[in-house]
């Protein structure tokens, strides 16, 4: 399955990021943040099986109402609205719960 990540620069991600599935989703990204309508877009594809966690629904809108409950109760154990805007935390508190079962990403 190919990823797709659009960024407005010219260099290779060096750590934790995103991809999505749609190449249109991911220059939609690099769009909000170039003005001029320059775009990077990378295609990635994996050569061995992915270990994913899928959250359904809205569970990628960063909102305190409840789409990141799911998200939260996995990986703090409990709800946490005040870290609905804290992408980063977010995503490094996901990465080291899945490290202990070989997560290799999650899908939102």
């Amino acid at each position: 399955t190919p990823l797709y990540h659009g960024m407005w620069h010219w260099e290779l991600p060096s750590g934790f990021g995103w991809a999505a599935f749609d190449p249109e989703h991911s220059v939609m990204f690099c769009r909000s943040v170039v003005k001029d309508g320059r775009c990077w877009h990378l295609t990635l594809v994996k050569t061995c099986p992915l270990n994913i966690v899928y959250f359904d629904g809205t569970s990628a809108v960063k909102l305190s109402s409840g789409t990141l409950d799911s998200q939260d109760i996995i990986i703090w154990g409990d709800v946490r609205p005040h870290h609905s805007f804290n992408e980063w935390s977010r995503i490094m508190a996901l990465y080291d719960w899945g490290r202990e079962f070989n997560i290799d990403g999650s899908v939102k």
